[in-house]
Formats: structure tokens, sequence, C-alpha cells
């Protein structure tokens, strides 16, 4: 998945390991980023809500 590893590249992302899978998350600048392109707060570990 080469656009995880760009984000991370950029320090957008960080990624771990946990067995065979790679698990990846949103850095604090990730967060803000992603935040003022939607518009939505998002929290350590919050997902984006969605309607519906």
């Amino acid at each position: 998945m080469h656009h995880l590893r760009t984000l991370r590249g950029a320090e957008l992302a960080v990624s771990r390991r946990a067995g065979k899978l790679v698990i990846y998350r949103l850095t604090d600048t990730g967060r803000a980023l992603l935040a003022s392109l939607t518009g939505q707060q998002l929290g350590p570990g919050a997902a984006p809500t969605t309607s519906h």
C-alpha cells in the first residue's frame, strides 16, 4: 500500500507491526490536516463520523 507509505514518509501517519498485520494511525499533524480538510475535529484514536 504505497499511499500509506507516502503518508508515513510525510509524517502524517505512523505504523506498527502486529503479527502479519501493519497497523497505521494518524499523527497529531495528520489529524490536524484531516480536521482542516473535513471541518471535523478528531481526537487521538477517533474516527470521523459519517451521516447516512
